[in-house]
């Protein structure tokens, strides 16, 4: 009963706030920012003559140079 009666309680308070808040004429009012005289941000410094300058896709499967066995070097040279 008492759980039943605290969930109760709970919610109409959320309810009669929530209530309050949507009336409120302020709370939807909102000016829009002033735009930036150069953007900055995700996209600066990608984006040239309207195209955006990516960099080339590396290949996974292209195979290395080897190394030549003379210039290895490690731990068990001598």
């Amino acid at each position: 009963m008492i759980d039943n009666f605290s969930i109760l309680l709970s919610h109409g308070l959320l309810l009669i706030t929530f209530w309050i808040l949507i009336r409120r004429d302020d709370t939807d009012v909102e000016e829009p920012p002033v735009p930036d005289s150069e953007p900055e941000g995700f996209a600066h410094g990608r984006v040239k003559s309207g195209r955006v300058n990516r960099p080339k896709p590396q290949n996974p499967f292209k195979r290395k140079p080897a190394v030549p066995p003379n210039k290895k070097g490690g731990a068990g040279d001598a």
